[in-house]
């Protein structure tokens, strides 16, 4: 007598799968998340509301050195309360208390 003969399972394929039709290099992969890294921060920069840490301090980086660039003057004013935005929201998501610096 003859046994039936079992089909193999099908075996699972380990980890995400590929966007596309082939999986992703290192170097893709590393281009894309400063790609998101990238525009994240330029949301932040003029609306830093639930925007990454990350991407706030970056923003406020890039706002401070033009603070510092004398060719940028007409934009100082502007500047300064997007600085002021920034340093805002994170004082209230960390619950900071600007004043205990002293």
């Amino acid at each position: 007598m003859k046994m039936p003969t079992a089909t193999p399972a099908p075996t699972k394929v380990v980890g995400r799968p590929p966007k596309g039709d082939k999986p992703m290099t290192g170097a893709e992969r590393q281009a894309a998340l400063r790609r998101r890294q990238r525009e994240a921060a330029m949301s932040a920069y003029g609306h830093p509301q639930g925007q990454p840490t990350q991407a706030i301090l970056a923003a406020l980086s890039r706002q401070l050195a033009q603070l510092d660039d004398p060719e940028q003057a007409g934009m100082h004013a502007t500047l300064r309360r997007m600085a002021s935005d920034a340093v805002r929201e994170l004082v209230a998501r960390y619950k900071l208390k600007p004043n205990s610096l002293r």
